[in-house]
C-alpha cells in the first residue's frame, strides 16, 4: 500500500457520505440551474463549458469537505481535539481566500 492510499483511510466515513450528498446536491443545482434558466449567455454555453459549470462545483466542494474529515481525523490520530482542528481549517481557507490577489 502506498502512504497516499493510507493517508486516505483517516477521513472518516461519515466525511465521505456528506461529500458523496454535497457532490450529488451541487450538480442537481447546476443540472436544474441549466434546465430552467431563461438567460441566454448560460444557454449558449458550449456543451463542454456546461459540463465543466456542472461538474466542477461539486468536485470542489467534495474535496473540500474530504479536507475537513482528514483534518479532523488527523487529530484524532495525533490525540489533538477533534472539534477545534476543522475550524482553524475553515479559518485558514477564509484568510487565503480574502488574501489572494484579484
Amino acid at each position: 500500500m502506498s502512504r497516499f492510499t493510507e493517508e486516505l483511510k483517516i477521513i472518516p466515513k461519515t466525511a465521505r457520505i456528506i461529500a458523496g450528498f454535497a457532490y450529488v446536491a451541487a450538480v442537481v443545482f447546476w443540472i436544474l440551474m441549466f434546465l430552467f434558466s431563461h438567460d441566454r449567455e448560460m444557454q449558449s454555453l458550449p456543451e463542454a463549458g456546461k459540463i465543466a459549470v456542472v461538474l466542477l462545483p461539486g468536485v470542489i466542494l467534495a474535496c473540500y469537505v474530504l479536507l475537513i474529515g482528514y483534518v479532523n481525523g488527523d487529530a484524532r490520530r495525533r490525540g489533538m481535539s477533534e472539534a477545534f482542528q476543522p475550524d482553524l481549517d475553515f479559518e485558514a481557507s477564509r484568510a487565503a481566500v480574502a488574501s489572494a490577489p484579484i
